[in-house]
């Protein structure tokens, strides 16, 4: 499933008298890279604070939660795992807990750009047993998920006049030999003016220009 998300960004802009104060951030974007799926072997041992565990009569995944860290051997998933026992313990007592246990898993991407994932991970042929009062399970972890590649951009968030810079004098219009294939906001930036100015003195249609032609550019 994808997400769709806006960010309102100034591309390009200029003055048409004066001078213009603009604003910058950095932003992250994010872009598709490979779909992921990895099965990894985890056998591991639950911390059952103090419980002497006798017999495990059921074990399941009851929640995941992932993140993604990189290191020196490249990114790699943090994955938190939840499990829910139903246990008898040493001393013939029904007992119900829920432990964690965190398992790291290796990333092979592609690409060195910082990623971010949520898999859906699925613990397959769970199984628990039982070895001096301690509960080990094993299973086969498998990850599935749409790993996506953050991109840090710096981009133009507001723009401000500048009231102290004194405006040049224009003329009321100039000769512009404009060529085909320019765009209107071009000729209009080039000139400090505005391309509502320019299709109206012109009686312009097409935008890009369709040919190479002359233009009277109006000031604004």
């Amino acid at each position: 499933a994808y997400e769709k998300t806006e960010q309102s960004v100034i591309l390009d802009c200029y003055a048409t008298d004066g001078a213009i104060l603009p604003s910058y951030e950095t932003r992250a974007f994010l872009s598709a890279g490979d779909f992921l799926e990895l099965r990894t072997a985890v056998r591991e041992t639950l911390d059952l604070g103090g419980i002497k565990a006798a017999v495990v009569h059921d074990v399941y995944l009851l929640n995941t939660e992932t993140m993604v860290r990189s290191s020196g051997e490249g990114p790699a998933a943090e994955l938190q795992l939840l499990f829910r026992l139903l246990l008898t313990d040493s001393e013939g007592q029904l007992q119900y807990a829920e432990r964690s246990v965190t398992v790291s898993v290796p990333l092979r991407t592609q690409t060195d750009s910082a990623i971010e994932l949520t898999p859906a991970v699925v613990a397959e042929q769970l199984t628990a047993s039982v070895t001096d009062g301690a509960v080990q399970v094993s299973f086969d972890c498998l990850l599935r998920g749409q790993i996506y590649l953050l991109h840090n951009a710096r981009v133009c968030v507001k723009i401000e006049a500048d009231d102290t810079t004194v405006p040049n004098e224009k003329s009321a219009l100039t000769l512009c030999f404009a060529q085909k294939g320019q765009t209107l906001w071009e000729i209009a930036k080039q000139y400090q003016t505005t391309c509502d100015l320019i299709r109206a003195e012109n009686d312009l249609q097409d935008d890009p220009l369709a040919a190479d032609r002359m233009l009277l550019v109006p000031s604004a």
